[in-house]
């Protein structure tokens, strides 16, 4: 047995210990349980380390040290769910975003070689080898939630009067403590920071130091134990009301048949153990009081009379004792007189719409907060005036108070409409307005008028439409510089055929007439000159073969078509080499690649405008060119050793051949990229989709 592994069987040992005697306390109180899933995912990382400082098998090695990932990336956010168990903290947004990294995590530790890459031996046992991710998730999935979790522990421990509770909440917070700093250094710091892979990992056996400090609490200080279940049992026995006993936390411990009644649940079924998801109100209400509330359960509202008193051992408090009658019949009848009207004035303060009403003459008669917040006035400036009080601009307000007159006797106002208005302070506000007629009590009709703010909207859709416009003059003055590099392409090919091939053919029409004088005058001429004449007549015709061939092969190289893609850009590489006298090196992870001819044809002219805005512009004496695989896709990858280009020139809409490139990528739903820096040279980058992954690999 490896020497280095009776640390670890001690520290798995005692925690075992430990999770068998908090176990057998109360396993099924939601504190011992969240504490329990803790202490096992705990105990089997432990294990997997005993099991990895035996002599195994090196394919087992990869499979148990992911397998512990599980455990050590999610330990840190367990011991955070216990404490919000401990201290009856609510699962807040913090609490679900910890939990959906730790999954996320944990998914890519097991799936990819992002957190674990590898393995080698050491003295004392298996060192892992870590990959980019592993630090980032230390400080996500450990740090953060263990910094977090002994906060919350020392805000308890100021705050709680619990002598007991403030010695156990010290000794959980100085275990952790400890722990979280040993680990950080020993599975970390030392390693990873310092270099120094042969100091022992004792992270894992360092958390013996929490659970001994634990038990302590537990033993000593009575910590996971109520101590009061004998008087909730008399209470019990006597008393005829609800009765709910809770501990000094606000947990509810007990509660008997007339509460399960009134609550209409059963203690056992409880998903939320907090007095507080019963009786929201309870921590605000005073001891020895009587006190009635309202309580909604499920839909049906009751009313209760609730009385709570301290319960105390040995002159301490150790929870409250809560008696409750259902006071409802008397209640409802009521309740049922304020119901419209609360329901109605909550619509109005709590709408997220601006709510606004007005009288036939135009005066506002009240308005509610979102309505204030929209014209940024207060409601004093408002109740009272005229409608016109919250616009600015050139309309006549004497005019828009007339018009609204008029209509509102017709009852002939817009349901719905769009304005833009101009407020008091000069701020310009795009609204959706709807309108309705509404009676009051009085009799009299109001207008009813809800404001919806769009303002964003409109900016957001006056931006897109600017967007679009300038994306087709950028379009038209791309096409208008295509059309010219197309001509001037057309010039070029006309240039050659005229100046090389016309030349040829001019010079073989004169050969072909002088040889047929020749034949004319056989009798005059020897045959060895005929035959001269022939062989000259030869040579222009092969020459002509070989300048077409040129031509074709700068319009499209029969390589593409015969051999593809890769032998395509190796050959273009190569005489861009002989022409150039650029030193040029070729890598490519396949020899094959199956495109249709649009990709195929694509990405050859993009890698052909490459190397020419290599020579053209970056003085470059060095070109690499790797082709790379990738599940689904393949990428061209072109780097040089040049000037460089700016940021500023790769994205000028006047250079003509990024842009060219970059429209010929979108077409074929590739993606192209451009890495450059100053006088470090550029890096050119095309990723294509392959379909149906036809790519056929080298078989070295």
């Amino acid at each position: 047995m490896n020497i280095y592994s009776i640390i670890p069987i001690i520290a798995f040992l005692f925690n075992g210990f430990v999770w068998t005697y908090i176990f057998a306390q109360k396993k099924q109180n939601q504190i011992n349980r969240a504490f329990l899933i803790y202490a096992s995912f705990l105990a089997g990382w432990i294990l997997i380390v005993i099991i990895l400082r035996q002599n195994i098998s090196p394919w087992l090695v990869m499979p148990l040290m992911k397998a512990a990932s599980i455990s050590w990336l999610s330990l840190a956010f367990l011991f955070m769910s216990f404490t919000y168990q401990f201290i009856n903290k609510k699962n807040d947004i913090f609490y679900y975003l910890c939990l959906s990294v730790v999954v996320v995590s944990i998914v890519i530790s097991l799936t990819t070689n992002m957190v674990l890459k590898d393995f080698g031996y050491v003295g004392w046992g298996v060192n892992k080898i870590v990959g980019p991710l592993f630090l980032p998730f230390v400080l996500i999935d450990i740090a953060f939630p263990g910094a977090y979790s002994i906060y919350l522990i020392s805000k308890e421990m100021h705050w709680t009067t619990n002598n007991n509770l403030k010695h156990s909440l010290f000794l959980m917070m100085l275990g952790s403590l400890i722990t979280l700093i040993i680990g950080l250094i020993s599975n970390v710091i030392i390693p990873l920071f310092l270099g120094n892979i042969h100091f022992v990992e004792f992270a894992e056996s360092g958390t013996v130091i929490q659970s001994v400090l634990i038990f302590r609490a537990v033993i000593k200080y009575k910590l996971f134990s109520v101590g009061f279940e004998e008087a909730a049992k008399d209470i019990f026995t006597h008393v005829q009301d609800a009765v709910i006993i809770v501990d000094t936390q606000g947990n509810i411990n007990q509660m008997n048949k007339a509460a399960e009644k009134i609550f209409n649940v059963m203690f056992s079924h409880l998903d939320k153990k907090e007095i507080s998801s019963l009786i929201p109100d309870f921590n605000t209400l005073e001891d020895n009081k009587n006190v009635e509330l309202d309580i909604n359960l499920g839909g049906t509202l009751k009313y209760i009379l609730l009385t709570k008193a301290r319960i105390s051992k040995d002159g301490e408090e150790i929870g409250r004792v809560i008696i409750i009658k259902d006071i409802s019949e008397r209640k409802i009848s009521e309740e049922a007189i304020r119901k419209s009207e609360i329901k109605f004035r909550s619509v109005w303060e709590n709408s997220v719409d601006a709510m606004r009403l007005t009288d036939e003459n135009g005066t506002i008669i009240s308005v509610n907060r979102a309505f204030c917040n929209l014209v940024e006035m207060e409601e004093e400036s408002l109740i009272g005036k005229p409608l016109t009080v919250t616009y600015k601009g050139p309309k006549a307000v004497s005019l828009m108070i007339d018009n609204y007159k008029s209509r509102f006797v017709v009852k002939d106002i817009p349901a719905n409409l769009e304005q833009k208005i101009i407020l008091e302070n000069s701020k310009i506000l795009f609204l959706e307005i709807s309108n309705s007629f509404v009676e009051l009590e009085s009799g009299k009709s109001s207008l009813l008028g809800i404001f919806r703010n769009v303002t964003e909207r409109k900016e957001i859709q006056k931006k897109l439409e600017e967007t679009v416009n300038e994306r087709i003059i950028d379009m038209q003055k791309f096409n208008v510089s295509l059309q010219r590099a197309h001509e001037a392409e057309r010039t070029k090919i006309a240039r050659e055929i005229h100046d090389e091939l016309g030349q040829v053919l001019t010079a073989l029409k004169m050969d072909v007439i002088l040889l047929s004088e020749d034949i004319k005058e056989g009798i005059k001429n020897s045959p060895e000159k005929i035959i001269s004449e022939l062989e000259s007549i030869a040579k222009l015709i092969d020459g002509s073969i070989l300048t077409v061939r040129n031509i074709a092969t700068e319009l499209r190289p029969d390589i593409l078509d015969h051999l593809g893609l890769i032998a395509a850009i190796k050959w273009q590489l190569q005489e861009f080499q002989k022409r150039n006298r650029i030193k040029c090196t070729f890598y490519s992870e396949t020899d094959f690649i199956e495109l249709d001819k649009n990709k195929t044809t694509a990405a050859f002219r993009i890698f052909q405008e490459i190397l020419t805005n290599i020579l053209r512009h970056a003085d470059a004496n060095e070109v690499n060119v790797q082709i790379l695989r990738e599940a689904g896709s393949f990428i061209l990858q072109v780097s040089d050793n040049g000037k460089g280009i700016n940021a500023d020139e790769i994205n000028n809409l006047k250079s003509i051949g990024i842009l060219g490139m970059r429209e010929r990528t979108e077409i074929i739903g590739g993606q192209f990229n451009i890495i450059s820096e100053k006088d470090k040279g550029t890096k050119v980058m095309l990723k294509v989709p392959v379909t149906n992954e036809n790519i056929k690999m080298e078989i070295n």
